[in-house]
């Protein structure tokens, strides 16, 4: 544009009002407002160059190289009052033009705060600064006459943030001392530190080259400084830095580990600047899992340089008209430069942060090329988000408005565990967590030690554990950031049991079994039981919730040796927990989450399988805490679990994963000792006092008890827990009672109603005939395999059978155990030979005898007398009326139900049972459940003389009945002994 007369100035600086007015209304976009402004640069008829400031909305006119606030009219009066002719006019046409790139300035509504006039840079390696003033960048194209040099200052390598070490200054609690002669100034409040401890200010000078790129971006307005403490210590809350300001433009400039930064506006201030910086600690160590040491932290203060001229090889610059308010760093190398070609560069960090500047993540894209911003803005966000959570739960150092000092992240290259560094401040995040479903979790954690640091010396926390002085406090520490973790999260209850909960192979215990306030690395799942017992109930619980946040606030350390003698004698509280029911005096408002529901995913487990024919056991746990003894067919696990005191031991027998890999049925034997609560199945929880031999089972999912969860407890001090898990041993006498009827195919031809017996009173009646006769004259064996069982006669018992010549009876049986289940399959058959009834007190009385004897246990009374009817009948005739009793009786029962009879009684067990029979004082071992289908042919004849003439009645039944059962499994010689003495 041509500006012939100061008319042509007026116009063209109203054309830059209406484009400014139009840009502000979003009529046209930044790109477009850029090439608008652009227009209005020009030359005037005299050849002097003008354009409009955009930010003051001044002319300026380039002097010298400079560009100078002119007034176009007052130059323009002038130069024609000079130059009257066309002549002279047409000589100041030809000046030369300086072929110098100039600055098209525009203003930026979003960072006026800044205040910057215009400005010119050179180029490249600290483009981050540009972008942190609100400045967009791209590098001018050289003429065709100018070569740049290789050597040239923009091309410097400057990714090395190292700093050159001037002074360390060591500070009394309370005392404030000038650092340097910035006058910039520190002091270390008496609450600080730890008593004995001193404040330790390192003061440095960035190394030459970054120095040399700084100058030509900012002034600095002080040196770098490190506040730390001496000793194996970092310090509680904050110390102060004040510095001189005359209210320009500051920024924070933050350089982490030598290798990364960020840029961040200070508010405005007029006389002193005061920030408080937190105290941190020396290296010393690199830490464990979660806490480290590693890690450097410097920060200065830098204010933009005011600089109007030009350089050759600058960046044309321009304000950005929307800054990315995410944008806290971004740094770059040069890579190549060549003649008459736009330098290229490697981009070596880029930090990213919240709009309002509380958190900050930086990552290195050459060790991270597949993180995004995206993503890091993402982390940021919940970042942001969890600390939003911890505000509101009352964790005060949470509350990041009310503190100069915000979150800083760091990207790692690689996999890893996250860890916050006590030594900077800062949490290092691996770049595989981004996107994880961890992350939120993992960030969670180490959030928890960001804030716990504010008040918490951590470092002598950790120096005491590591030498063996106290562990308690990182115990504290590392359970009281998981239990902050859940209170973001409730569902990290769950996460936290199944991650921390299983055995530890280097040692093979579970985490249950350490004591509180000891400390290894897989103890984070103490956070269950610090959470359990956090509750308003101080008969039982150590802390409240109220205590709990108080003791972060603080920096206290709640959880004492007191503290561990509560939980041990309220020990029951934290077992119902672990077993699935929510605590009754403790915190019952836990969450009962899926894994402690089912009893998956935490402390020891085994289930029974089949591998190559031999029955053994799948695992979750190490040896020698559990491990297989045996061989053959068989093996049993054994377990010898040390439990210290105030620990638990969970563990569970169940179904393997994948129940086609079932085992046989298996019960726990677990000797005296210790004792435990447990659950069969889904039922109740029950307690063990410890004092005897208890057997629990049989577990299979065929049997209605899929699993056994036991927890054992160390109340009263150090405890062993030992146990055997095996296949379960049927050798015994079975006996089964009739329950009720399911399917009746029986069909009874009884014309004169001798019997008077319904089918129900039938199955009864076979129930027993299957199953006594069998108890009382032998017993079920073992066969090597351990997998049947054949029933064994011995006619000892019964020795008048050898005068019975006219009876064939037979007794059969045999049991069957496998992955499929429990089977008992018995049978009774009796058939008279010649004579019509036999002869003395055999088989029919010993039946009788039997039966009368077992009759109480019937809970239903209506069908006992006619069974006692039928018996007596049967026993009368045996002993003079014509009786011929014949029939074939066998029943398969398939058990779906049994357990340990726990040491009670026939009369304990049995509802409805005579107490008072001796019968009722029978102890069996198990007793179970099932579905019994019986096959029946039956016949009685009886003949009666009645006035000197013989009659019969005969009663015949057919078909089967399917019905279900109580089951008990008795020891040999039991039922024997009871019923018929020693066999006289």
């Amino acid at each position: 544009m041509i500006y012939q007369s100061t008319e042509d100035f007026k116009k063209a600086f109203e054309e830059y009002q209406n484009i400014t007015a139009q840009y502000q209304q979003g009529q046209v976009d930044a790109s477009q407002y850029h090439q608008k402004i652009t227009k209005l640069q020009g030359k005037d008829i005299f050849g002097q160059e003008w354009a409009i400031d955009g930010e003051h909305g001044h002319w300026v006119m380039l002097q010298n190289g400079d560009w100078r606030e002119a007034d176009p009219e007052s130059f323009f009066s002038e130069s024609v009052a000079t130059n009257p002719t066309d002549e002279t006019k047409k000589k100041k046409r030809r000046w030369p033009v300086a072929t110098i790139i100039g600055l098209v300035l525009v203003s930026c509504l979003c960072i006026s705060a800044l205040g910057i006039g215009v400005y010119s840079y050179y180029s490249g390696d600290l483009a981050w600064l540009l972008s942190q003033f609100g400045i967009d960048f791209q590098v001018a194209k050289p003429s065709s006459d100018e070569v740049i040099s290789e050597d040239n200052d923009f091309l410097e390598d400057i990714s090395d943030f190292s700093l050159d070490i001037q002074d360390s200054k060591t500070l009394s609690p309370g005392q404030i001392q000038i650092l340097d002669a910035y006058q910039a100034k520190a002091l270390f409040p008496l609450e600080s530190l730890d008593e004995g401890s001193q404040g330790q200010v390192v003061v440095s000078e960035p190394n030459a080259s970054l120095k040399e790129a700084l100058d030509a971006f900012v002034e600095m307005k002080s040196l770098f400084y490190q506040f730390t403490t001496d000793g194996e210590n970092d310090g509680k809350g904050s110390a102060q830095f004040s510095l001189p300001s005359t209210g320009e433009s500051l920024f924070f400039l933050e350089i982490f580990d030598e290798k990364y930064f960020s840029l961040s506006p200070l508010p405005a201030s007029t006389g002193e600047i005061k920030l408080n910086i937190p105290v941190r600690a020396v290296t010393q160590d690199e830490g464990n899992d979660s806490i480290s040491f590693k890690g450097s932290y410097s920060f200065g203060v830098v204010s933009p340089r005011v600089d109007a001229s030009q350089k050759p090889g600058v960046i044309m610059a321009r304000y950005k008209a929307q800054a990315d308010v995410r944008d806290c760093g971004i740094s770059q190398v040069t890579q190549s430069q060549g003649y008459m070609q736009n330098p290229t560069y490697l981009t070596t960090q880029i930090c990213r942060k919240n709009p309002n500047n509380t958190v900050k993540a930086i990552y290195y894209p050459p060790n991270t090329p597949k993180i995004s911003n995206a993503q890091v803005d993402q982390m940021v966000d919940l970042v942001t988000q969890i600390m939003a959570v911890y505000k509101n739960e009352g964790f005060i150092r949470a509350n990041l408005e009310n503190y100069w000092s915000g979150v800083s992240i760091i990207v790692n290259k690689g996999k890893g565990d996250p860890y916050y560094s006590v030594g900077n401040g800062t949490i290092y995040i691996p770049e595989d967590s981004l996107g994880h479903e961890n992350l939120e979790y993992e960030l969670a954690h180490e959030l928890a030690h960001w804030i716990q640091d504010e008040e918490y010396n951590m470092g002598s926390a950790y120096w005491k554990n590591k030498l063996g002085i106290s562990e308690s406090q990182t115990w504290w520490l590392e359970n009281s950031a998981e239990n902050m973790v859940m209170l973001y999260k409730p569902d990290y209850i769950d996460r936290n049991l199944t991650t921390f909960g299983p055995p530890n192979p280097s040692d093979s215990k579970t985490p249950f079994q350490f004591a509180p306030l000891r400390w290894n690395d897989q103890l984070y799942l103490h956070a269950q039981l610090l959470k359990v017992f956090t509750c308003e109930n101080a008969a039982v619980c150590p802390i409240n919730q109220t205590k709990f946040k108080e003791a972060i606030n603080q920096g206290t350390y709640p959880f004492d040796a007191g503290a561990v003698e509560l939980v041990s004698k309220n020990l029951k509280e934290y077992a119902r927990y672990l077993l699935g029911k929510s605590p009754q005096q403790a915190n019952n408002a836990i969450y009962l989450m899926p894994s402690v529901i089912s009893g998956k995913g935490f402390g020891d487990f085994a289930a029974p399988k089949i591998e190559k024919n031999v029955s053994s056991f799948q695992m979750t746990g190490y040896k020698p805490q559990l491990k297989l003894v045996g061989g053959g067919g068989e093996e049993e696990l054994h377990i010898e679990a040390a439990l210290d005191k105030g620990a638990v031991y969970p563990l569970t027998v169940g179904s393997p994963t994948n129940i086609n890999s079932e085992g046989n049925p298996v019960v726990i034997e677990v000797e005296p000792g210790t004792p435990f609560y447990y659950r069969l199945g889904d039922g109740d929880i029950i307690f063990a006092d410890g004092n005897s031999k208890v057997i629990l089972g049989p577990v299979h999912s065929t049997l209605d008890i899929d699993k056994i969860r036991i927890v054992a407890v160390a109340g009263d001090g150090a405890k062993v827990f030992k146990a055997k898990v095996k296949s379960v041993n049927l050798e015994g006498d079975w006996l089964f009672l009739y329950e009720a009827m399911l399917v009746d195919n029986l069909v009874c031809d009884d014309p004169e109603g001798v019997s008077e017996m319904t089918n129900e009173q039938f199955a009864q009646f076979t129930a027993l005939l299957t199953s006594f006769p069998a108890a009382a004259s032998g017993k079920y064996i073992r066969d090597t395999a351990g997998t049947s069982y054949t029933w064994d006669g011995n006619s000892n018992y019964i020795p008048s059978l050898d005068e019975v010549t006219d009876v064939v009876w037979t007794i059969q049986g045999a049991s069957l155990v496998s992955p499929q289940g429990i089977v008992v399959d018995s049978s009774f058959s009796s058939h008279m030979l010649g004579a019509s009834k036999p002869q003395g007190d055999g088989l029919l009385a010993f039946l009788s005898l039997g039966v009368l004897g077992m009759v109480f246990v019937n809970r239903r009374n209506k069908f006992a007398f006619p069974l006692v009817v039928l018996f007596l009948i049967i026993f009368i005739s045996a002993c003079g009326a014509g009786f011929n009793f014949e029939a074939d009786m066998h029943t398969i029962t398939k058990l779906d139900h049994m357990e340990s009879a726990a040491g009670k009684t026939l009369g304990e067990l049995i509802e409805g049972a005579d107490k008072t029979s001796a019968n009722a004082q029978l102890s069996p071992l198990y007793v179970s459940k099932g579905e019994s289908v019986s096959t029946i042919n039956y016949t009685a004849t009886i003949g009666v003389s009645v006035m000197g003439e013989e009659q019969e009645s005969k009663v015949t039944c057919s078909g089967t009945l399917t019905y279900r059962v109580n089951g008990f499994l008795f020891e040999d010689g039991l039922i024997t002994e009871t019923f018929l003495g020693d066999g006289e």
